[in-house]
């Protein structure tokens, strides 16, 4: 059953792109020189931005721009259709800017890029001809020409399993190579998302499973 609605899902998502949907940027990896920006589909957002809406039943396909310099701690999130407790204490489980800045610092990857993207992932109906139309090609004339992970919110829990395929493809087709990171492989490969890592951590931690280390106690 999951398969079927996946797929089903997946026709709809290439109907709402058309021919550009199922066509990758001919980049087909993240290198050394590549500068990378984040986008989560996980309610994140600055404290002093609109929260996102949580009383539209079919959600919100809005955006929120993340300045590249931000601490993690000053991030919150808006967002209640899975539970972000984990996020709530360590924003890198989701959102792990610290871990790109480190491997920058260190010339793994070429650079962080200026600013970075948060949606919240639940988005239907009319807001995802929105999504597709607007605000996704939005952000992807905003991230040119820097290469960009995704990491999405889990895809039971984005009640159309489109958002974070269509905001990926919406970026592909302006000619920029996407990485989804997922914690559900089956789906994910149903929907055949352009790139895609599957990890196997808990919901709401698409990218925990390198967990921020408590300060030390050595002298």
């Amino acid at each position: 059953m999951a398969q079927w609605w996946a797929k089903t899902a997946a026709q709809r998502t290439n109907a709402r792109l058309g021919d550009s949907g199922a066509i990758p940027s001919p980049v087909c990896a993240v290198h050394w020189r590549s500068h990378v920006a984040l986008l989560t589909t996980g309610g994140i957002h600055l404290p002093d931005q609109p929260p996102f809406d949580m009383d539209d039943a079919d959600g919100d396909a809005t955006y929120r721009t993340i300045p590249g310099d931000v601490a993690l701690a000053d991030l919150t999130i808006t967002h209640k259709y899975y539970n972000h407790d984990s996020v709530d204490k360590d924003k890198q489980v989701i959102f792990p800017l610290d871990h790109f800045r480190d491997l920058a610092e260190r010339s793994v990857i070429g650079g962080i890029a200026p600013h970075h993207f948060g949606f919240m992932g639940h988005i239907e109906g009319e807001h995802l001809d929105r999504l597709v139309q607007k605000t996704a090609p939005e952000v992807a004339a905003k991230l040119t020409p820097t290469a960009s992970i995704s990491p999405s919110s889990p895809l039971p829990e984005d009640s159309a399993i489109g958002p974070w395929d269509l905001i990926a493809r919406s970026i592909e087709a302006a000619g920029i190579p996407t990485v989804v990171i997922s914690i559900t492989r089956d789906l994910t490969e149903a929907v055949e998302a352009c790139r895609a890592v599957f990890v196997e951590v808990a919901v709401g931690s698409s990218t925990g499973w390198r967990p921020t280390p408590p300060p030390s106690s050595a002298p």
